[in-house]
């Protein structure tokens, strides 16, 4: 077995590797992802592994920075992504040889939630001391199918209609929210006025316009949507979200991307309310989004009646400081990780 990493011809192979094993990819957007990447977003770097001529795994990294605190300068780091081994080769150890591959370049982070994740990295001297959750709503009553009897299946729809029903919430006096999708450039505003904001729970994986504009407007699949917010001061806050299906093709959406200065707790609560009602407008049955379980992003996520669905652990390199617990991560824009979780 050989691991090495990815040639650009082999991009159609690996697309139809990962396609075969549960996690959709083109040659295109394997193209864009790791080899398109512009200025501070560069350095995405993707291995794979090879056995008698075929890839049987693949893993990838996205570059990031971190703010371990504020006053801290931030760390450089990155996530593994489309982290996947051939199913009938699991037991082999070849994710351990692509994880210590592409942990060989420095401190990283991963946010996948697989079994297979979560046995092998303490295996590594990783440590998970962040929690993330998947949170979700079930907007319709048919978004909720329970496989059981007819009796837990009213229970279920009783349930929903009790609890999994979009709420209202007014905006803070003076705040307003843009008509339709928002101008991109227009995100420069609003990354200024938030990292001249407290940090406090809100500590996040660093965020730039471009890195922005680079993961969700120039995405290949051109699904991604931009709300901004203002207060009396001027344009504070975003929102980016998606539309997608499921296996089974029930429509949903994602909140893929939020923020706001950190001490805001009304407006983040409210801006989620606008980007579910953009949602269900838009047709979803079921949405989601993926949170630091004590930050004022899942806060506003439970006041908006979601509930927490699966826990996925953040794991962190064992070269990466360690952190207490004061460090509340905010969210992540690491959208394919979602799925990849969802599906283990």
């Amino acid at each position: 077995m050989d691991i090495r990493p990815t040639q650009l011809d082999e991009l159609n192979e690996l697309g139809s590797f990962l396609t075969e094993q549960g996690m959709p990819r083109t040659a295109d957007y394997l193209h864009w992802k790791f080899w398109q990447a512009p200025d501070e977003c560069e350095g995405a770097k993707s291995w794979v592994a090879v056995h008698d001529g075929r890839i049987v795994g693949h893993i990838g990294i996205i570059p990031t920075r971190i703010y371990p605190d504020k006053g801290h300068a931030p760390i450089p780091a990155g996530w593994f992504v489309d982290w996947m081994v051939q199913a009938e080769l699991r037991s082999r150890g070849i994710g351990v040889f692509l994880l210590r591959e592409a942990a060989a370049g420095g401190c990283l982070l991963t946010i996948q939630g697989s079994a297979e994740t979560q046995r092998v990295l303490p295996q590594l001297g990783w440590s998970s001391g962040h929690g993330l959750q998947i949170y979700k709503l079930n907007v319709r009553a048919d978004s909720f199918k329970p496989k059981r009897n007819r009796l837990t299946t009213l229970a279920a729809e009783a349930a929903w209609r009790l609890y999994f029903h979009p709420v209202h919430i007014s905006a803070p006096r003076g705040w307003t929210l843009s008509d339709g999708d928002a101008d991109w450039s227009r995100l420069e505003t609003v990354m200024q006025r938030i990292e001249a904001g407290p940090r406090g729970t809100g500590s996040f994986f660093a965020r730039s316009t471009k890195c922005l504009r680079w993961h969700f407007q120039a995405h290949p699949s051109l699904r991604y949507h931009l709300l901004l917010a203002r207060d009396p001061s001027g344009p504070c806050g975003y929102a980016i979200w998606r539309r997608g299906q499921r296996d089974d093709g029930t429509p949903m959406g994602r909140l893929v991307d939020a923020a706001l200065p950190a001490d805001q707790a009304e407006g983040w609560s409210w801006l989620v309310s606008e980007a579910v009602s953009c949602m269900v407008q838009a047709g979803a049955a079921q949405i989601e989004c993926l949170a630091g379980k004590e930050s004022a992003l899942a806060r506003a996520l439970l006041r908006n009646r979601f509930l927490a669905r699966l826990p996925l652990p953040l794991w962190m390199s064992t070269s990466l400081p360690s952190a207490d617990g004061r460090h509340h991560w905010q969210a992540t824009f690491a959208d394919s990780d979602i799925d990849s979780a969802a599906r283990s």
